[in-house]
């Protein structure tokens, strides 16, 4: 569906809002098994944009999928917190 559905984000072109969704994926999935560091903040204090991922039908089904801090992006867990990794 992401990939037959994604048209953009706020500040990303379809390919590259694909690319941080698969980055984080996959970077969940190897950890599956371990505990995994970092932390839950609000977008504000980490000084964080959420990034809206829009698709391709209803309005409903856009998505606060991720959270630009300077260059990178981090999964954004809803329109007002993020998970930080531990670096």
């Amino acid at each position: 569906m992401l990939r037959a559905c994604v048209i953009a984000g706020d500040t990303l072109n379809a390919t590259n809002a694909i690319g941080w969704i698969e980055h984080w994926l996959c970077w969940f999935e190897v950890r599956a098994e371990d505990e995994i560091g970092g932390a839950l903040k609000t977008a504000e204090s980490a000084g964080a944009v959420i990034e809206k991922l829009y698709f391709d039908g209803p309005g409903t089904a856009d998505w606060l999928a991720l959270a630009r801090i300077g260059d990178r992006f981090v999964p954004a867990l809803d329109p007002d917190h993020i998970f930080v990794p531990a670096q």
